[in-house]
């Protein structure tokens, strides 16, 4: 419990009197802190509250961007019942108080206390919390979480809270819902059971140590007779210790449960959901998976977090690092183009010098739909690393491809009305199929390994070196299964011997078609 929130607790507990001080328990239920949404100066959040047993409300943390260090206030409204079809006036709601604190910046819980603890008793009750809209009292908006279903209740056994909506003008015009109020409610029980716990780290990379701390508390004047831990989300019992402590060896995300028992009320639970984020060394550049070479590999970012340094495209976050040992000199592609089930971003690094001083070669949100693709320039034997990542830190599972994309270009023309074309995919362990239009004569085709630039006659060129000739028109290749040729270069030309629209050469006439150069993929 903060500092803060047990003075509260010691004054409403002198309220209630001395002697109900020693079996009190100070507490308070949070909603969360992971705002999306937001309203204006003055505007109102609303949510239900049911309650189980006589409460005395205390504070309230609120989730504002008023600058940190600025006071920020409210005013807090109840009505029987519920806000539902209750937001248009004021005029049915009770102003139980005031509060009053000081704004820790945005996604923090900034506590107000109040300057009137006031008495709730079993039953439901609207409540409408007022964000002040001048500077004399603290002026402030709300920060929210637009409401999903999922993340719209939050109970302890005592108290119950249930979300919610939020206008921009107090008691005035449209209600945005469902809205999830960014709160926490603090206050005492007289009557109560109440499960409570931290830990310590709650988030790490693999094996993650996580000590746990109980912060339950009963009114029952012999103390909590029985703990019971569910430390990784499985459903059973890791430990009955006070206070137990927990390795996690395997990434991922886990939900924590504490169940807490005393002589005189039910059983009661404290369940933390995705409480304890575990990652793996890949989360971190110096962690890198190592890629072997081309081809594909799965991965997930579900369980990682966004590393340094910043994505300059997509609002790339909770990234995965792989290294890539250029195999040859040549073009590199990386995409996620398949496989991947979520919007994907992809970065590539020069890391000749390490993870400490990386150089970004290319990054890119969308080529492919909603995932991505980037080609960069590789020297062999360089190391480069390659960071995946979620647009906007979206998440999911995804494939890695790494290759070298093979392509036919034409270097040179041909005469005599003799052409060349190239089909297939250039890569190793690939058919390819070269065909010269149209054969009048003798065709031939060669493949060169070097370029040419040996003129026949005038306006007819040799285009390479003729290293293997074979007859025909139509020459089928399969390229050899060997990764030593990927980024590797040949050339192909054809003849047609003896047609007479090309050269006057001894012994026949001879028309050439286009040289067309072969890179040689993955």
């Amino acid at each position: 419990m903060r500092p803060i929130a047990l003075l509260h607790g010691l004054a409403a507990a002198t309220l209630l009197g001395a002697g109900a001080f020693a079996q009190t328990c100070n507490v308070n239920l949070p909603t969360l802190f992971l705002a999306n949404n937001g309203g204006s100066i003055g505007g109102n959040v609303y949510f239900d509250v049911t309650v189980s047993s006589t409460v005395t409300l205390t504070g309230i943390d609120l989730n504002t961007t008023t600058l940190v260090g600025n006071p920020i206030g409210a005013t807090v409204w109840t009505i029987a019942g519920t806000y539902v079809g209750n937001t248009a006036s004021s005029a049915a709601w009770t102003n139980q108080t005031t509060a009053a604190g000081t704004s820790l910046g945005g996604n923090q819980r900034s506590f107000c206390a109040f300057a009137t603890p006031f008495v709730l008793t079993p039953g439901t009750y609207g409540f409408a919390i007022d964000a002040n809209n001048t500077a004399t009292t603290g002026a402030m908006n709300h920060r929210y979480t637009n409401g999903t279903g999922s993340n719209q209740n939050y109970a302890d056994g005592t108290l119950a809270i249930a979300l919610g909506g939020a206008q921009n003008i107090s008691f005035s015009g449209s209600v945005f819902s469902p809205r999830v109020a960014n709160i926490a409610l603090y206050y005492q029980s007289a009557n109560a059971l109440i499960a409570e716990f931290t830990g310590t780290p709650i988030s790490g990379v693999a094996p993650l140590a996580v000590t746990f701390t109980d912060a339950s508390c009963t009114t029952d004047v012999g103390g909590i007779t029985s703990y019971a831990w569910d430390l990784d989300g499985d459903t059973i019992v890791d430990s009955v210790a006070q206070n137990p402590g927990w390795l996690y060896t395997v990434p991922g995300s886990y939900t924590v449960s504490l169940t807490v028992t005393d002589a005189s009320h039910p059983a009661a639970t404290k369940t933390r959901t995705a409480y304890i984020s575990v990652f793996g060394p890949e989360d971190e550049c110096a962690g890198a998976i190592v890629l072997p070479g081309y081809g594909s590999v799965a991965g997930s970012n579900v369980a990682s977090t966004t590393s340094a340094p910043a994505w300059p495209c997509g609002g790339g976050g909770k990234d995965v690092w792989y290294s890539f040992v250029a195999p040859n000199t040549g073009n590199v592609e990386v995409n996620t183009c398949t496989g991947t089930t979520y919007d994907s971003t992809l970065q590539v690094f020069d890391g000749s010098l390490g993870c400490g001083s990386l150089t970004s070669l290319a990054c890119n949100d969308d080529s492919c739909a909603l995932q991505s693709r980037v080609t960069f320039a590789a020297t062999l034997g360089v190391t480069y690393y390659i960071r995946v990542g979620g647009f906007n830190s979206a998440s999911g599972s995804f494939t890695l491809t790494v290759l070298a994309p093979g392509a036919f270009s034409t270097v040179s023309a041909g005469c005599g009305g003799t052409t060349l074309t190239a089909s297939g995919t250039p890569a190793i362990n690939q058919p390819v199929t070269y065909t010269m239009a149209p054969a009048l004569g003798v065709p031939v085709i060669w493949i060169g390994f070097g370029p040419g630039g040996l003129p026949l006659c005038a306006g007819c060129t040799i285009g390479s070196t003729l290293d293997i000739v074979f007859p025909g028109a139509v020459l089928n290749v399969t390229i050899p299964a060997s990764s030593s040729l990927i980024g590797g270069v040949y050339f192909v030309q054809g003849a047609d011997l003896g047609n007479n629209l090309g050269c006057a050469v001894v012994p026949l006439d001879t028309t050439l078609s286009d040289t067309i150069s072969t890179v040689i993929g993955s």
